[in-house]
């Protein structure tokens, strides 16, 4: 009877880490004092969002690429989605078969139940006893930044639940050091094909090969699998480029690894030195700016910090040879996707591509760390708990409706009347427009198969004036410049809610 009843404190503590992004949302409704009912999914200001929502769309509806994602009208060398590469979608289509595509907010809830399966699989591998369910929990619902993500229509969400497993699949390798192939090929799939769209999550196949030489006596094997995995590392960075330069749209401007990979093709040691010394400085730079009006980011980058100085100092501390080898693995891994984040990206989204480290990190902790410092863990993540409400940190507001009722099937309706559907030519099915930071309700009422040709002002404007543009249709604000070039020169077909389409009859 005494073990009946262990057990089922202990599901129903497994139950309650499992709701925790549910329990999440309430508290995000409570901050920004809104209800769960005046939620619209589709009142974003992230603009990723409609893209992804659009793509998973095409995907069920079509199977291939109906228009032409693009910026500035440069189309790839095959159909694309964007500049995403096709893997980030796939977790996304799959769950699609689940939660269907016609609610507003599908990607969302695939976010959600990808998060929380992966919580129970790290539950049925780890076993998590009470104090450690206790702070998982904690860690969950306190890191606000996260569970937005996870309440999103944006890939971050299934990015951290790729972690999560890992991280359990780490956790179950380091008490079963002889029992663990399976599991480590599982973690290297996932690893290897979430490396194909974002390749600096390679870099955790680490934890694989310190599970490869930890504890098995067969040093040929050791070095056998080493190699395999090695071969398929550098096939998907292989397959990386391939499709980044082929199959997604290359956008309006450069990151720093098309510069960084100028330096290294032409061998200059010193530039590339400078480069990367800047790259640290402007990082620096922008968390000190970040501090002073505290926005999201800083939130972000700090619980980036006090966790690796934490894994530095119990790796240290760590006696276990297989615990200390993942835990140094965790500490490289960390130190290698903040430098690629900021050389080769941007240090602007540093708060987006740390989120999975931060998340694997903090479950790796709460795991690992004693209870004595694990309290103190916890009072720094209340401390930036109760800060974040009172921060300049907008961005993180959930989508809410507005005073003003929008009839979304009446957008729709009327929008799939005037934009007919073409077969065969792809630029018919694109609609150019200047890449928009509100009113992003309207872009998820066009149909499924028109495309969104990202275009900036300039271009558009000069495009118009001459003659030269190849998207079927333009998606103005009533009453701007562009808007004046376009009357007279083309039909207009459209026009609601203070913004207008037009026609290009020309279009090639």
């Amino acid at each position: 009877m005494l073990v009946k009843i262990k057990n089922y404190k202990k599901y129903m503590q497994y139950f309650l880490f499992l709701m925790m992004p549910v329990f999440a949302l309430f508290l995000l409704c409570f901050i920004q004092k809104v209800s769960l009912f005046d939620i619209d999914w589709w009142n974003s200001t992230w603009n990723d969002e409609v893209i992804y929502h659009k793509t998973i769309k095409v995907m069920r509806e079509f199977g291939h690429p109906t228009g032409i994602c693009s910026y500035n009208e440069v189309e790839s060398q095959y159909p694309s989605y964007g500049t995403w590469i096709i893997t980030a979608f796939i977790p996304y289509w799959l769950f699609s078969f689940l939660t269907g595509i016609d609610s507003h907010g599908f990607m969302i809830m695939a976010n959600v139940m990808m998060v929380v399966i992966a919580n129970g699989i790290f539950c049925f591998l780890v076993r998590p006893k009470g104090g450690q369910v206790f702070f998982l929990s904690m860690f969950s619902i306190l890191s606000l930044t996260y569970q937005r993500y996870v309440w999103s229509g944006m890939n971050e969400g299934s990015i951290c639940a790729m972690i999560i497993i890992v991280t359990g699949i780490v956790l179950w390798s380091m008490r079963n050091v002889e029992k663990r192939f399976f599991l480590l090929g599982a973690a290297s799939f996932l690893i290897l094909f979430f490396g194909i769209s974002r390749p600096f999550l390679l870099v955790y196949l680490l934890y694989m090969w310190g599970g490869i030489w930890v504890g098995r006596k067969n040093r040929a094997r050791k070095w056998m699998y080493s190699f395999l995995l090695l071969i398929l590392a550098l096939f998907a960075l292989f397959l990386y480029f391939y499709l980044s330069s082929t199959c997604s749209a290359k956008f309006f401007h450069d990151n720093g690894m098309t510069y960084f990979g100028e330096l290294l093709r032409n061998r200059e040691i010193k530039q590339i030195m400078e480069w990367i010394y800047q790259c640290n400085v402007d990082a620096v730079k922008l968390m000190q700016e970040s501090y002073a009006v505290k926005e999201g980011i800083i939130f972000v980058v700090l619980s980036f910090l006090t966790e690796w100085i934490l894994l530095i100092i119990m790796c240290i501390k760590e006696k276990d040879r297989a615990k200390k080898v993942f835990l140094a693995a965790s500490i490289v891994i960390g130190l290698a996707i903040y430098e690629s984040v900021i050389i080769l990206y941007l240090p602007g989204k540093l708060d987006r591509m740390l989120l999975g480290c931060v998340v694997g990190f903090g479950y790796l902790i709460c795991m690992m760390l004693g209870k004595k410092w694990n309290v103190v863990y916890l009072g720094l993540q209340l401390f930036a708990f109760l800060l974040l409400p009172i921060s300049n940190e907008s961005s993180l507001l959930l989508p809410v409706k507005t005073e003003k009722v929008v009839d979304y099937g009446f957008l729709q309706d009327s929008l799939a009347e005037v934009m007919e559907y073409s077969e065969n030519e792809r630029w018919e099915n694109t609609v150019a427009l200047v890449p928009p930071n509100y009113d992003l309700h309207l872009l998820y009422c066009f149909p499924v198969h028109t495309a969104f040709g990202m275009c900036t002002e300039n271009y558009l404007k000069n495009a118009i004036m001459t003659d030269t543009l190849k998207c079927g249709y333009i998606y103005l604000e009533e009453d701007s410049e562009l808007d004046k070039l376009c009357a007279g020169k083309y039909p207009l077909i459209w026009r609601q809610e203070g913004y207008v389409v037009y026609e290009n009859l020309a279009a090639d």
